[in-house]
């Protein structure tokens, strides 16, 4: 996967993008978020499986989604749940 960072403007006025399919993908999914609101948080395959060995995340696959710019389809999770940990606060007196 291969993310380039380009200028797209003068030198006065530095305005750089990042383009690349991680990118695309991320923002195809944030899109995604409108054709199913009762899921906050989508993401993809490969995000999946790196969060995979937290077992406090618990999700639901909605299957191979046609996203705008691929060729192919993308494998959508939508994040149902995580463990919360509480954090403990200490506060001298």
């Amino acid at each position: 996967m291969a993310i380039n960072r380009t200028n797209t403007a003068s030198k006065e006025r530095l305005l750089y993008t990042v383009i690349g399919d991680a990118v695309n993908v991320a923002a195809r999914l944030e899109t995604l978020t409108k054709e199913y609101p009762e899921y906050t948080i989508l993401i993809n395959d490969s995000t999946a499986s790196a969060i995979a060995d937290y077992h406090g995340i618990v999700l639901k696959s909605l299957g191979e989604i046609k996203v705008k710019g691929r060729q192919k389809s993308v494998e959508v999770y939508a994040v149902l749940d995580w463990k919360k940990e509480e954090i403990l606060v200490v506060t001298s007196i």
